[in-house]
């Protein structure tokens, strides 16, 4: 059944030889009228985390969306100056696939946004397959380049061709791209950044 709540009001009764006799009043069952505001504060304080998580996600998004929009508007930008008919063939290329992994990468952030429901109830599934984990660096070295050139940092990929990993791409790019950045933010001006992984003595 659960407590239940009184709400008493009464006052002291004397004889008149000053004697104290005992207490009379009323009281009043007001154990609904607790539980009711005992649900709305849960309520009001659910309603409060959800706020704060959806502005947790929110701030974490932008963040996740401006490293690839910066780097399609910078190669984009290289592409139409004028120094770009001093570049190479493969320094084109090159770009132009920077441009397309960005924008690769882009497009499933904002798939992920859209379908910001799975995120909430918990419910996201990761979608796994084979890549070239050197590949997979790379490109999340390139994505980074122009924030790197902004502080006058050299981003340095040390990687291993030939390992493949099975992984969720556009995830382990987010968890690259992240680290990367905070490396970059908290390195000084003009050092480096070193982006390396080792293949375990078992294989992992």
């Amino acid at each position: 059944q659960g407590n239940t709540w009184w709400q008493i009001a009464a006052r002291p009764m004397f004889a008149g030889s000053g004697e104290f006799l005992g207490y009379r009043g009323v009281a009043h069952d007001v154990t609904a009228e607790r539980r009711t505001t005992q649900r709305l504060l849960a309520e009001k304080e659910a309603a409060e985390r959800s706020s704060a998580t959806k502005s947790q996600f929110l701030a974490v998004m932008s963040h996740e969306l401006r490293t690839p929009l910066n780097a399609i508007v910078g190669f984009a930008e290289l592409l139409g100056s004028a120094q770009a008919e001093y570049l190479t063939s493969e320094a084109r290329a090159d770009h132009l696939r920077t441009i397309r992994d960005s924008s690769q990468h882009l497009q499933n952030l904002i798939n992920d946004i859209l379908d910001a429901a799975r995120i909430e109830k918990g419910t996201m599934k990761l979608v796994e397959q084979e890549t070239d984990a050197a590949e997979l660096v790379e490109v999340a070295v390139k994505m980074c380049r122009e924030a790197a050139e902004r502080t006058d940092t050299t981003v340095i990929a040390r990687v291993i061709d030939g390992v493949e990993i099975r992984c969720d791409m556009t995830r382990v790019k987010q968890v690259l791209i992240n680290l990367i950045t905070n490396a970059l933010k908290f390195s000084p001006t003009g050092g480096f950044v070193n982006v390396a992984f080792e293949q375990g003595g078992d294989g992992n």
